[in-house]
């Protein structure tokens, strides 16, 4: 059966919550494969993670917002005066 980018999405995001709930980071290597419970081949998370920063400004607003729930742990954005991030808790990286 063919996923969704719908569904694709959704096992990204709980790839990237698992892998935070371990590491306590989401400083993912860009080839890291995550194992999730019945899936033999794994998520690639460090892909994801990547991509999700590098097009922060073309996600939609549902996506945006899930990823900002990770902004911290994903460690985007630069802060501001008084700690705050100016730009949003999740924004692109500069590469």
């Amino acid at each position: 059966m063919k996923r969704t980018q719908a569904d694709k999405w959704a096992l990204n995001m709980e790839a990237a919550r698992q892998f935070h709930a371990r590491e306590g980071h989401l400083n993912v290597p860009r080839k890291h494969l995550e194992q999730m419970d019945g899936d033999e081949a794994g998520v690639k998370l460090g892909m994801f993670v990547d991509n999700a920063r590098r097009r922060a400004d073309k996600l939609t607003a549902e996506r945006h917002e899930a990823l900002s729930a990770l902004g911290h742990a994903l460690g985007v954005g630069s802060k501001g005066p008084a700690g705050e991030n100016p730009a949003g808790p999740f924004v692109a990286l500069s590469s």
